[in-house]
Formats: C-alpha cells, structure tokens, sequence
C-alpha cells in the first residue's frame, strides 16, 4: 500500500514535469527558430526569412502555421499524457 502511494505521488510529479518542460520547449522552438532565420541555410526560420525578403506572404504565413501547430501539438500532448497517467486523480 505504501509503495502505490509513492508510486501515485512520483507520478503527479512527473506529469508537473512534462507540462512544465513543454513551455520550457516553446522558448526553445523560438530560440531555435530566431537562429534559423539568422544564420541557417535550411528549415522553417529560412523559409519564412526567404520568403519575406521575396515578399512571399504565403510562404511566411506557412512557416508561421507550422510553428503554430507544432507548439499546439506539443500542448496537447502533454495535457493527454497527464489525464490519462493521472486518472486516479480527482478533478
């Protein structure tokens, strides 16, 4: 009995874990994002350099989109994982 109380609370803490390294990968998407677009020859921070230097709105939205939907599937990833490790947990 003890063991499975350790067990629920470690996981709590590993849940809080995941949701806070998932803002903590948003800052990184961004930092790694901005280097693209300043140094890179390759990958979405180009394109959207690339294409805003052609006046290629399209192409800047659709880097735009990708890091948009990258970062909401992420989210929602880390927000499955802790309701289905934590549904021992009342809301």
């Amino acid at each position: 009995m003890i063991n499975a109380s350790f067990t629920l609370a470690a996981m709590k803490s590993l849940v809080d874990a995941v949701k806070y390294s998932n803002a903590r990968i948003g800052v990184v998407r961004i930092a790694a994002t901005v280097g693209e677009m300043m140094l890179a020859r390759s990958g979405i921070g180009n394109l959207i350099t690339a294409s805003a230097s052609h006046f290629d709105m399209t192409g800047v939205y659709t880097g735009l989109f990708v890091l948009m939907a990258l970062g909401g599937i992420l989210s929602d990833l880390a927000n499955r994982l802790e309701i289905r490790l934590l549904r021992w947990r009342p809301l």
